[in-house]
């Protein structure tokens, strides 16, 4: 597979040293063979498990008396505007 680095920069907004490319190059390269090769890798893990399937543990639902409040669950946030979360905004 062969990698348009200057194509590439361009979608993800980079300025790439040109020096750089091929050293880009052959690792995006690397990436996206292993990439490819997760659905087999995942498919030899099912065989595996296949004999040792994986215990869950029981979905419990939680009490009410284990429930955070809104003020407690937002006590963290860096801007919070009427009970929500204020983001910046990223679209016109």
């Amino acid at each position: 597979m062969q990698i348009n680095i200057d194509q590439t920069s361009k979608l993800a907004m980079l300025k790439i040293d040109k020096s750089k490319y091929e050293q880009l190059q052959n690792k995006l390269t690397s990436i996206l063979k292993s990439v490819d090769e997760m659905p087999r890798m995942t498919e030899d893990l099912k065989v595996l498990d296949a004999d040792n399937p994986m215990e869950l543990r029981e979905d419990i639902p939680i009490d009410d008396k284990d429930r955070l409040s809104r003020d407690e669950l937002l006590s963290n946030a860096p801007q919070v505007q009427a009970g929500c979360l204020v983001v910046p905004k990223i679209v016109e």
